[in-house]
């Protein structure tokens, strides 16, 4: 038989060695439960960026129909003003001709020397100007 002081070491490097496996079992099975909490942390994680993702296309893709509506409405704007400046144009040069029958009209005269005489000139001069015009 050995010795007793052997026998007790064994006995005592069996149970720190039983008591070793045990903790390095325990924390196995923690660090596994971390790590698998880890994971599904990862994962939901990923998830939310890929829906953030999916957002900011969907944003780029409203922005740009947003751009193309403004160009839009800007080259319909700058037609318009076009449109708008040509017809004041017309107006404009419609509004020296008339300025001009007016000049002549006031400026008219006749050799009635009587009232009604020169409202009958006047209204003769009026039709003749209307009727240049047609």
């Amino acid at each position: 038989m050995g010795s007793p002081v052997t026998t007790r070491a064994l006995g005592f490097l069996s149970g720190g060695l039983g008591l070793a496996l045990i903790g390095s079992s325990i924390f196995g099975y923690v660090q596994t439960e971390r790590l698998s909490a880890a994971r599904e942390t990862i994962q939901a994680r990923e998830a939310t960026i890929a829906t953030h993702k999916a957002a900011v296309v969907d944003r780029d893709v409203l922005i740009a129909k947003q751009n193309d509506a403004v160009r839009q409405l800007q080259a319909k704007s700058e037609e318009d003003r076009a449109a708008y400046l040509e017809r004041l144009a017309a107006a404009d040069k419609r509004a020296e001709v008339y300025k001009g029958q007016a000049k002549s009209l006031l400026t008219a005269t006749t050799e009635a020397t009587d009232e009604l005489g020169r409202c009958r000139a006047a209204v003769q001069l009026i039709h003749d100007t209307l009727s240049e015009e047609n």
